[in-house]
């Protein structure tokens, strides 16, 4: 049987069920509507719809995106952005986000080194030094930001 306004009532019931769960972007909600098989006269209404009643808002998503994984996951900004972008989130948008947020890199590069190596920085060799350089950096912190922060 059909759906009333081809699919629109069922669809923004999906949506609004999907959101029950954690904030999302406007690309992660289209592609779980598309995924369910719905037609796009349908999703843009709902997308439209959920934009209006700011259900959906890449802009507050990509600020609490960013304050989370500074605050607990302890990310370097460049891991941050590829995961919005991953998301769905425009690079404008993230950029913004990320230059709203309060980022402390050199007080969480020294804490994560801190925690990895449980000694001195100037005590490591150069073996040691490469290898948290690279965990840094698989962090998500610049190069600029490690190095300014615990001066090899």
């Amino acid at each position: 049987m059909p759906q009333p306004n081809g699919g629109l009532e069922a669809a923004k019931d999906a949506a609004l069920r999907y959101l029950g769960y954690r904030m999302r972007t406007r690309r992660e909600m289209e592609r779980y509507l598309q995924k369910k098989g719905y037609e796009a006269p349908a999703i843009d209404g709902v997308l439209d719809m959920l934009a209006e009643y700011k259900y959906i808002d890449d802009l507050t998503f990509a600020r609490q995106y960013v304050e989370s994984c500074v605050r607990f996951n302890k990310w370097g900004m460049k891991k941050i952005k590829y995961e919005l972008a991953l998301k769905g989130v425009p690079a404008d948008i993230s950029d913004a986000a990320a230059a709203d947020a309060d980022y402390p890199a050199s007080d969480m590069i020294m804490d994560l080194a801190e925690k990895k190596i449980k000694r001195p920085v100037n005590e490591l060799d150069a073996a040691e030094r490469k290898k948290l350089y690279l965990y840094l950096i698989n962090r998500g912190f610049s190069y600029d930001e490690i190095y300014s922060a615990l001066t090899f």
